[in-house]
């Protein structure tokens, strides 16, 4: 292990000392795998939270509650999710309601997950992305012809990103408008009916990283590991 990796792993020892709450090791070491450890601001986040104190970090930088949110939806702590967001349901900031809908989206929850999504392109602070998980949801929902709103204010919110260019390619084949549908693939519409990854892909970027790391001593990764893997093709069972 680098002097590096080393160090942060004993300042982050030292830091959940001192806390009343001792996060789990599969939340420590999976913010270690995903670069947020340094500092440990997440994981006092987290403990934060789960001690039912989330009301105190509403204040907080936004991406410091995406996090929170990400940490305890990949572990499947679904009500606590649920519960801390409730607490900053008025945050500006777009990137915590997004997240907070992609967490209903595990569940699912979908009813709640469009709530959150449209509260984050309503927000002083909008998450454009936003709009391309809305219209993905409103046709898994049935709901074709507001998916296609969605996706064409995603068009002007994000001009040129290629992912809110390839859904709105599919829908508006799926409506059957040849012309703004381009030259996609038929085979491709199916993947709008399919579930959303992001969680997934980071607890198994996570996992894999635990695996590449050398052992030390006293340190299980083996356990934490296991659990990620699991959490990941619970996600999304086409992962290997």
């Amino acid at each position: 292990m680098s002097r590096a990796t080393h160090g942060s792993l004993a300042r982050g020892a030292r830091i959940l000392n001192v806390m009343s709450y001792q996060p789990t090791e599969a939340e420590v070491l999976a913010a270690v795998a995903m670069g947020g450890f340094e500092g440990s601001p997440s994981i006092q986040a987290v403990a934060l939270t789960r001690a039912g104190h989330a009301a105190q970090l509403a204040g907080l930088p936004p991406l410091l509650l995406v996090d929170v949110i990400r940490f305890l939806a990949i572990l499947g702590e679904h009500a606590l999710v649920d519960r801390a967001y409730a607490a900053w349901a008025a945050n500006p900031h777009g990137a915590v309601h997004f997240e907070a809908g992609l967490a209903a989206l595990m569940v699912p929850n979908r009813v709640e997950a469009e709530a959150r999504l449209e509260r984050a392109v309503a927000v002083d602070h909008p998450q454009p992305m936003a709009w391309n998980s809305l219209a993905i949801l409103r046709l898994a929902r049935g709901h074709l012809d507001t998916a296609i709103e969605a996706i064409e204010t995603g068009l002007i919110k994000m001009p040129g990103d290629r992912v809110t260019a390839h859904t709105a390619a599919m829908l508006f084949a799926l409506r059957g408008d040849s012309e703004r549908a381009g030259h996609l693939r038929v085979g491709d519409l199916h993947l709008l009916l399919e579930r959303f990854p992001g969680h997934a892909q980071i607890a198994d970027a996570a996992a894999l990283h635990l695996r590449r790391m050398p052992r030390v001593a006293g340190v299980d990764f083996e356990g934490p590991r296991a659990q990620l893997a699991r959490r990941a093709r619970e996600l999304d069972p086409r992962l290997p």
